[in-house]
């Protein structure tokens, strides 16, 4: 039967060869049947595909933790929130004192500025009140005036006096300086005079009136100071009276004397 032919295989099944003669590939794509439905190729997986596919079913082996190591652990977690509320307290705080801080100095330049603005003002007009007084003292004694020099004397003297009330009612008050101890903060020195009648530093000549505002002096007193005296003695402090008396030592006081037998 060599002269006869072989019916035509249409799936490459004989001899388990394909159309080509070789076996089939293993990792083919399914191929549809004759009927339409899908061939699929059971392949066994290898390698890395292998591994993955046998751990996935696997439990997880990690051991619970025991309660000691539980509440260590919770223990730290603890101690951990403890120092970082600690640490924004203390941020609190400072950001609360540095507020508390801003609004005192914030109020205290705001009432110095108030209280101080008018003082290159008050220089300027104090001026003023200085030639009242140059023109009073050019004008000699009382006796000597006519009664017209007279009148014009007493309107600048007048008008020196509502000068120093109208300054006084901003917070400008003259310095007291005749009489006085030598105080740097309140007094210039413009010569030294020997003079033992009178303590060390005694002022005795006043060339300018001094004016302060506030606690600020706005011009200190040209002034004569004393020199060659004896040292001035310091006054007590205010508020500082005399020493209280001791207590009675005399038992008689304390309780009354005996009956007469």
């Amino acid at each position: 039967m060599s002269g006869q032919t072989k019916p035509d295989d249409p799936h490459g099944m004989a001899g388990g060869n394909g159309e080509d003669g070789k076996a089939p590939d293993a990792n083919a794509a399914p191929r549809p049947s004759p009927e339409g439905a899908p061939i699929y190729d059971e392949t066994v997986p290898t390698g890395d595909d292998a591994s993955s596919a046998a751990g996935m079913g696997e439990p997880d082996d990690s051991a619970p933790l025991s309660k000691d190591e539980l509440l260590a652990a919770l223990e730290k977690e603890r101690l951990a929130q403890d120092d970082q509320l600690r640490d924004m307290n203390d941020r609190l705080l400072r950001a609360h004192a540095e507020m508390d801080n801003l609004r005192k100095r914030t109020e205290r330049e705001k009432t110095e500025t108030a209280k101080y603005a008018i003082s290159k003002f008050a220089i300027d007009v104090l001026g003023i009140g200085d030639n009242l007084k140059r023109a009073m003292d050019a004008a000699g004694p009382s006796d000597a005036m006519s009664d017209d020099v007279k009148g014009l004397f007493e309107g600048l003297k007048l008008t020196e006096q509502e000068l120093l009330k109208t300054v006084e009612k901003h917070g400008v008050v003259r310095i007291e300086a005749m009489g006085q101890i030598f105080d740097p903060h309140l007094h210039q020195a413009m010569m030294e005079q020997p003079d033992t009648s009178v303590p060390s530093g005694m002022i005795l000549q006043v060339f300018q009136e001094g004016y302060r505002i506030g606690e600020r002096t706005l011009r200190p007193s040209m002034v004569v100071v004393a020199r060659g005296g004896p040292k001035p003695v310091k006054e007590p402090a205010p508020g500082a009276g005399a020493a209280a008396p001791p207590e009675s030592t005399d038992a008689s006081n304390d309780a009354d004397p005996d009956p007469i037998t």
